[in-house]
């Protein structure tokens, strides 16, 4: 059998071994920090000087300018506006506008599958709405839909924008907390002010991520009263339209029914 004291050796050593091993991971290595070194250095020159920028940018022809305003729009993933692109680039802001034109009139062809989209003087790439169905089967979740309630709070804060809380709950005739705290943390709304009375609430209104989110360039694209009049009429035709086509085909199916028995009684009637 193995003694006591030749355990508590054997444990010892042990100890003293990874002590030693961690003490090596500690340590840092003369070599790393070279690396380190060297990784910021070539970190640093990969950045161009303004001047070796405008040195590039003065080669490339208006094709390629065109490409690279595109590049940094698909690189970004979020929408850009002209001043953040021409301070990017280099290129001067009266020139950004010209190419993002071009660029919007080359992606509205039938052969492209993205579109230059612009909200509120910022621009996006955006895939087109008739592959929103394709599109979908890419992702392994849907996103987040809005509540009725949300979509009716947004709606009321869309239209009477800068709006204080009271004033939406007195138009839904529920409390409204809840609702508006959950389109701020969307962000779709968010406090524009205070209204000067007592207590001094809170002013909501409308971000651009609601005008990205639904299509709009700016809050003078909102339909109007008249338009959702319309939008309900013409709903309201076709719902009417499709019952008097059913209507009909009952109707049809009725009269071939008859039809159907007349002939069978009259075959009886011969063969009796």
């Amino acid at each position: 059998m193995v003694s006591d004291e030749k355990v508590e050796e054997s444990a010892e050593e042990l100890r003293d071994e990874q002590t030693a091993d961690a003490h090596d991971r500690e340590e840092p290595c003369e070599s790393d920090g070279v690396e380190s070194e060297e990784l910021e250095e070539s970190s640093e020159d990969d950045e161009l000087s303004f001047d070796d920028r405008a040195a590039l940018l003065e080669s490339f022809s208006e094709v390629d300018r065109q490409a690279l305003v595109e590049a940094l729009l698909f690189a970004s993933g979020e929408p850009l506006g002209e001043k953040k692109i021409s301070d990017v680039t280099g290129i001067e802001r009266a020139q950004v506008v010209d190419i993002l034109d071009s660029l919007k009139m080359k992606l509205s062809l039938e052969e492209s599958g993205v579109e230059l989209f612009e909200s509120n003087n910022r621009y996006q790439l955006r895939t087109k709405p008739q592959f929103a169905h394709f599109i979908q089967q890419l992702r392994a979740s849907r996103p987040k839909r809005l509540s009725q309630q949300a979509l009716e709070t947004l709606a009321i804060v869309a239209y009477r924008q800068p709006i204080v809380r009271s004033d939406v709950e007195k138009i839904r005739g529920v409390d409204a907390t809840p609702t508006l705290k959950t389109l701020i943390d969307r962000g779709f709304i968010r406090i524009v002010g205070h209204q000067e009375s007592i207590g001094q609430p809170a002013l909501y209104g409308t971000t651009p991520q609601f005008l990205e989110v639904f299509g709009l360039s700016t809050l003078g694209e909102l339909p109007t009263l008249r338009d959702l009049q319309q939008l309900e009429a013409h709903a309201d035709e076709s719902s009417n339209e499709d019952e008097i086509v059913e209507e009909d085909d009952e109707v049809v199916e009725l009269e071939e029914n008859i039809e159907t028995e007349d002939v069978v009684q009259a075959e009886v009637a011969a063969n009796s």
